[in-house]
């Protein structure tokens, strides 16, 4: 079907607690970027990557850029991904399962 919403205003309508409502837009944008996240996740997860591309994984994930400084050992879940925000010097140990929708 396509996205219909764009990343940031999903971030926007999410922040303001707007519900998911079955057959909105929204929510068929929700489970698309959702489908993204498991396709990327399932890449991380199941194949060797460096450092460097595993940040380089999650920034496509988060739709954000991760700083050099952010260590991330995978396996890694999140059921969207587009609503986390990571600062510098983070760790994130394996096994980690993210809920987004409300923002991290």
């Amino acid at each position: 079907m396509g996205k219909i919403f764009s990343i940031p205003k999903i971030r926007a309508l999410m922040k303001k607690g707007t519900p998911m409502i079955f057959g909105t837009d929204l929510l068929q944008s929700f489970y698309e970027y959702g489908q993204e996240a498991l396709k990327i996740t399932m890449e991380m997860n199941n194949n060797y990557h460096t450092p460097e591309e595993v940040r380089k994984l999650f920034s496509e994930l988060i739709a954000r850029k991760v700083d050099k400084t952010c260590l991330i050992l995978p396996p890694f879940y999140t059921e969207f991904g587009k609503n986390t925000k990571l600062g510098k010097h983070i760790f994130i140990n394996t096994c980690c399962h993210f809920q987004d929708n409300g923002g991290i």
